[in-house]
């Protein structure tokens, strides 16, 4: 009598498996309402920086108030600046999406990367890349990249 009959076992195992597709279901969601997350602040960031690169005055503003560590800048340099947070902002939201496997196999690494490379062999995107705002994770990228760009250069 120390063995539960078929129907007791088959009724623990059906809410274990229930407990556990909740689970799985619940930690899934989490993943990517995260990613969601992550994607509606970068798209704000990037609204924002195409403010700035609408018009003078709102660049003379964000210089101001908020691009303290640009200043000094010429206007060319400046949107120059803001112009590779925009792409830098792409590049780190495909990066953060292929960490969490959000993306296609093909695109999920070479594709990406080889997209990145020519913005960080620009002394000035590539100093943007490590600066402010951006994951600790996508500035090691971006270093393991400009590195792997300069060493092939160098030999």
């Amino acid at each position: 009598m120390g063995l539960l009959g078929t129907d007791e076992t088959l009724k623990i195992l059906s809410v274990l498996a229930q407990v556990f597709i909740g689970l799985a279901v619940l930690l899934s969601g989490r993943q990517v309402a995260r990613a969601q997350y992550t994607k509606s602040f970068q798209d704000s960031w990037n609204e924002y920086n195409k403010l700035v690169l609408s018009n003078k005055e709102n660049m003379e503003i964000d210089k101001k108030y908020i691009g303290h560590d640009l200043v000094g800048l010429d206007e060319d340099q400046w949107r120059k600046s803001y112009l590779g947070f925009v792409l830098l902002n792409i590049h780190e939201t495909m990066y953060i999406g292929r960490k969490h496997g959000l993306m296609q196999k093909e695109f999920a690494n070479d594709a990406t990367d080889d997209l990145l490379r020519p913005l960080l062999a620009d002394d000035h995107f590539y100093k943007l890349s490590q600066s402010r705002g951006y994951s600790t994770g996508f500035k090691r990228l971006c270093k393991k990249l400009r590195l792997e760009e300069e060493r092939k250069h160098s030999s």
